[in-house]
């Protein structure tokens, strides 16, 4: 079960807080965009079937094929594989992530468009996610994907604290 819990602003409104996410513990492969976009949808559809919350259950299509697009044109192991691939299948992965890529040109948009869906109901209205992030001087390899992914998800509804690495 995630530590997700609704939490009011001063305006009246509502975010929910995420918690605390120590990246030392995640795989080096984690897709960090994809990570914190995953995490909220969880966390969102907890607060939907809890009986505290007036928030309806969304529909996830769209959001889901979002997701696929980031999970396919995310730099992941394709280039890794390359050695054990046949060139042309090598071929057809690059040339799939590429497009894939081309369909996320405005993934802050995207991000925004997630939780104006979401958030409204009729008694509340949800601002944006609250994330902790700790450890990231322990993930040197790792640590500018996931200041990166913070970049972009602070552009649309999230709010994230870095810690670790000189960041705070």
């Amino acid at each position: 079960m995630s530590s997700a819990r609704l939490v009011p602003n001063e305006d009246h409104t509502f975010h929910v807080d995420l918690g605390t996410i120590d990246v030392d513990l995640l795989p080096t492969a984690t897709n960090p965009l994809l990570f914190l976009l995953v995490k909220a949808q969880g966390a969102y559809g907890e607060l939907v079937n809890s009986t505290e919350t007036a928030f309806v259950q969304p529909t996830w299509s769209g959001f889901e094929q979002f997701l696929s697009q980031l999970a396919i044109g995310f730099p992941g192991n394709v280039e890794a594989r390359a050695g054990s691939m046949d060139p042309d299948s090598y071929a057809c992965e690059v040339i799939r992530a590429e497009r894939a890529r081309l369909g996320l040109s405005r993934v802050d948009a995207q991000i925004t468009l997630l939780l104006h869906s979401l958030g409204r109901s009729e008694h509340r209205e949800l601002t944006h996610f609250r994330v902790a992030l700790v450890n990231l001087d322990l993930q040197p390899l790792t640590k500018a994907h996931w200041v990166r992914a913070a970049r972009v998800c602070r552009g649309g509804c999230f709010q994230i604290d870095l810690h670790g690495g000189g960041l705070e």
